[in-house]
């Protein structure tokens, strides 16, 4: 399955589907600019071939995942502008994307 640009991956309550975590090959991953009102959610960590993640100007709030960490591969994680409410229990996590770049 191919995501193609401009696909709404929302919920009508303002969530990923869960149905995505099929997409086991899911290499690039744009979620900005979209209207996500909540925490990023738990099931992004799930794709652990993603290169490419952008969740800038998504709406999220409240704490980073930790389970970010399992996305190793990892190249580009973009959380620009708008996340005045996202906090960072903890940074330890990072140490696993040794692939990122940006």
């Amino acid at each position: 399955m191919v995501l193609q640009a401009g696909m709404d991956l929302r919920a009508s309550v303002g969530r990923l589907d869960l149905s995505l975590t099929k997409l086991k090959s899911l290499k690039h991953l744009d979620l900005s600019f979209n209207t996500f009102n909540g925490t990023i959610p738990d099931l992004i960590s799930t794709f652990e071939n993603l290169q490419y993640l952008n969740l800038s100007n998504a709406g999220f709030s409240g704490a980073f995942p930790a389970n970010f960490g399992n996305l190793s591969i990892l190249q580009v994680l973009d959380v620009s502008s708008n996340f005045l409410g996202l906090t960072v229990n903890s940074l330890e996590w990072v140490t696993s994307l040794v692939s990122l770049k940006y």
